[in-house]
């Protein structure tokens, strides 16, 4: 039988492995990449969400984590994606990653926008 002492310093152990591990990047973009949601959108709907997994490939990069590898990831767990979908979904993420971090897009600021959804401002290019 465990006493409180004992499941309060579980628990503590427990989240701080939670913190250490950092974030889910494949569940956020799951989340984001999940073809019944995006079915529902409407022209451009998808806007954030591609901003969104951006950032999150982009952090996920930052921690030293493989975006392919964690893009690959969250296609399987998203689901729902044919062959097809799933190569154009594997080619566009990684290219607006690159997009944006050419464009200077990946300082705080425009991460801090991206997070959110929106479009972050250019700062270099032509």
């Amino acid at each position: 039988m465990m006493t409180r002492a004992c499941v309060a310093i579980l628990a503590l152990c427990l989240g701080l492995n939670l913190i250490a591990a950092g974030p889910d990047y494949t569940s956020h973009i799951a989340t984001l990449i999940d073809r019944a949601k995006l079915d529902t959108l409407g022209e451009r709907g998808a806007n954030p969400r591609v901003q969104k997994a951006v950032y999150w490939l982009a952090t996920a990069r930052a921690n030293g984590r493989k975006p392919e590898k964690i893009l690959d990831d969250a296609l399987d767990r998203a689901g729902g994606y044919g062959k097809d979908a799933a190569a154009l979904t594997k080619a566009a993420l990684p290219r607006n990653l690159d997009i944006a971090d050419k464009l200077g897009c990946l300082d705080a600021a425009g991460l801090q926008e991206m997070r959110r959804g929106k479009a972050a401002t250019v700062q270099k290019g032509p």
